[in-house]
């Protein structure tokens, strides 16, 4: 029952002996227990009862060793010792196992003595099996296999169907990544002994570790039923179906557990996980609400990321944002998450924070070049957009002076980027900015022009960078990676017109082609942006005195839009 973990049914036998002649013995079995559950108090006392009964009980004194060296207090540890030896006489090969067990707890690790007491042991009988597993295990947590293997197999050469044995042969496969082998020796175990719970369980975890998550989900479920449920075992359960998407039973085994806030963290966790896995909004949030108020929690960043996750799927993907935050501010690995962000970014229509998150992120995707390429587009309109109103708001500019200030700016664009952060080019730049408003400035308005130029000027200097300078490298990049991407083309002609406001040098022409030669019979898909291109060359053509070729093109748009008045008007025009 002991090995098997059935703690509970083992504490229920031996106190039944309690009152009997055997009570000495049935109380150092207590204080074993006891102990593999780290209740160290109330394992000190039942060996000290042993004691009490039947002082020629050895093995309480070598129990008592086992504590005292688990609480440190080694003056006791050394008194204990010498009186289990002493008492012993070299009898029983037990007390010696017993004694070596002390030296092999974690906080001792003395292996050399452990070695030595285990070494009594199987003189005293050298058939002793639990000896030559104890001495394979000190050899197994030094990382020698082969010595653990040979000391296993003395134990199999005496008792050839010990489960334990044979499990723990698996164990030194396991640590060499032969999980075939190791495989194949637990599944012997059980067809040999079904009730050796330990098997199951090391059966689980290795199909964990090789991500076979339904075969671990089975044989840990086959491990609850051949021991005894407890917390820990429970928690590791639910985290195995959580792996394995089973959110439901996780959560059923997770809510059902009696002693569930033994570890709060971890189960609110997985409940927390659970319930957004499943899109339960509200159960979700009860439980991550529950996590984050809980005192002196050491969070992870999943916590942060999946919290984002429920954030984002109710609309608040601001406070989304600022989570995720959390993450790449302590992990600066964690690339990932800022895809993560500038996705979320993007639909806030934050391209700043789009571009930010792109350009740590560094290593793109195309879709992710596509994002930054029109990221970058919508911030210069942005800017663009908000520098005409701070005009407009002092001179109340007629739409045709708009349409002419916003020229003016994109060829600013266009200049800045030509002047190679060449400090005289960029003050030309503003010069023929300045030049260009003045132009269309009336006599009414001069006035105000005068008293707001300088302010406006320095926001221009300040707020109107390479933004479609930027776009059009990223969208270059994007047609190198995917040359075949028709959008990749309308958003690269699209940049270029900003280059180009008046349509005068064709830069968007090639872009426009390209993507016309790329959409071929697929007219529908791309309609409207069809529409866009053909517009675009019949004007070109135009400007170009191509009669021919532009009506051709002004054709094409009212084909596809019968009711286009431009084209209707324009192809009346070129009759």
């Amino acid at each position: 029952m002991i090995k098997n973990e059935k703690y509970n049914e083992a504490k229920k036998f031996f106190s039944s002996f309690l009152n009997s002649s055997a009570s000495a013995h049935a109380y150092f079995y207590l204080g074993q227990i006891m102990f593999e559950q780290d209740r160290l108090d109330s394992a000190k006392l039942f060996f000290n009862q042993g004691i009490k009964r039947d002082s020629s009980v050895v093995l309480n004194y070598a129990g008592m060793v086992k504590v005292d060296l688990a609480q440190n207090n080694l003056n006791s540890a050394e008194l204990n010792e010498s009186k289990a030896i002493q008492l012993n006489d070299d009898k029983s090969g037990m007390v010696y196992l017993i004694l070596a067990e002390a030296y092999l707890i974690p906080q001792i690790k003395n292996y050399e003595k452990a070695t030595q007491f285990i070494n009594k042991a199987i003189i005293i009988n050298p058939k002793y099996v639990e000896g030559y597993l104890e001495l394979g295990k000190v050899y197994l947590n030094r990382g020698n296999g082969s010595e653990a293997i040979k000391n296993f197999e003395m134990a199999l050469k005496i008792d050839e169907d010990n489960p334990e044995a044979i499990t723990l042969k698996a164990k030194v496969y396991i640590l060499i990544n032969n999980y075939d082998e190791a495989i194949r020796l637990l599944k012997e175990v059980i067809a040999k002994d079904s009730t050796y719970s330990t098997a199951y369980n090391l059966l689980a975890e290795t199909y964990a570790s090789l991500k076979d998550y339904d075969k671990a989900s089975a044989y840990f479920e086959k491990y609850l039923n051949a021991s005894e449920n407890t917390p820990e075992k429970l928690k590791r359960y639910a985290q195995i179906l959580y792996i394995n998407k089973d959110y439901q039973r996780a959560i059923k085994i997770l809510e059902n557990s009696e002693n569930a806030e033994k570890d709060i963290v971890s189960s609110t966790r997985i409940l927390a996980y659970s319930f957004l896995r499943l899109n339960d909004i509200e159960k979700c949030k009860q439980y991550f609400q529950k996590l984050f108020e809980l005192p002196s929690v050491e969070y992870l960043p999943s916590d942060y990321e999946n919290y984002a996750d429920l954030l984002s799927s109710t609309g608040n993907d601001s406070l989304a944002i600022q989570f995720l935050f959390k993450i790449v501010d302590n992990d600066s690995n964690r690339k990932d998450i800022w895809s993560k962000i500038s996705v979320l970014s993007f639909k806030e229509k934050n391209w700043e924070g789009v571009i930010n998150a792109l350009e740590k992120k560094k290593t793109l995707t195309t879709q992710e070049y596509f994002d930054l390429g029109r990221a970058y587009i919508f911030k210069g309109d942005r800017l663009i957009n908000d520098l005409m109103e701070r005009l407009n708001l002092n001179f109340s500019l007629s739409d045709e002076q708009k349409i002419k200030l916003r020229t003016a700016l994109l060829y600013y664009q266009k200049d800045l980027r030509d002047s190679n952060s060449d400090s005289v080019k960029s003050a030309s730049a503003i010069t023929r900015l300045v030049q260009s408003i003045e132009s269309f400035i009336t006599p009414n308005q001069k006035s105000k022009w005068v008293s707001t130029k300088s302010m406006w000027i320095e926001l221009v200097r300040k707020e109107l960078g390479l933004d479609y300078a930027m776009a059009d490298s990223a969208l270059a990049i994007l047609t190198e990676k995917a040359p075949n991407l028709p959008v990749a083309y309308i958003w690269r002609a699209r940049v270029n017109t900003n280059f180009d406001p008046e349509s005068v040098g064709g830069f968007a022409k090639p872009f426009y082609e390209k993507f016309i030669e790329l959409v071929g019979d697929d007219s529908g898909k791309y309609k409207k942006d069809l529409v866009e291109a053909y517009s675009y060359l019949g004007y070109y053509y135009y400007l170009q005195n191509d009669i021919a070729k532009s009506k051709n093109f002004w054709v094409q748009v009212l084909l596809l839009d019968p009711e286009n008045k431009q084209a209707k008007d324009v192809v009346k025009q070129l009759k």
